[in-house]
């Protein structure tokens, strides 16, 4: 079973809402993508609810947000390192 679907990117000027697809020949309206919410960035960088955003506007949380590493992510990379590469100076002070 195969969907036949016509996607009407820009109005015409003649009242086509650029929103409507034709989905097997039926007209479906599109919602769009909803944006994430500033809390539910956080949360995807594993922020807990608690933390206070004191005195930052949302577009700079979201910068931060976007901007920040997941500690979770960086535990799995150090995770591929020789253990020995933590104990050895020399190892960590590279200047290849």
């Amino acid at each position: 079973m195969g969907f036949n679907i016509k996607l009407k990117t820009t109005a015409d000027g003649k009242g086509h809402d650029p929103r409507i697809i034709m989905l097997n020949g039926k007209k479906v309206r599109v919602l769009g993508i909803r944006r994430l919410t500033p809390t539910e960035c956080a949360r995807l960088q594993t922020i807990p609810d608690w933390y206070d955003w004191e005195g930052m506007s949302d577009t700079q949380r979201y910068r931060v947000l976007g901007n920040g590493w997941t500690c979770s992510i960086i535990c799995h990379f150090l995770s591929f390192l020789p253990k020995d590469w933590f104990e050895n100076p020399e190892l960590c002070n590279r200047s290849e």
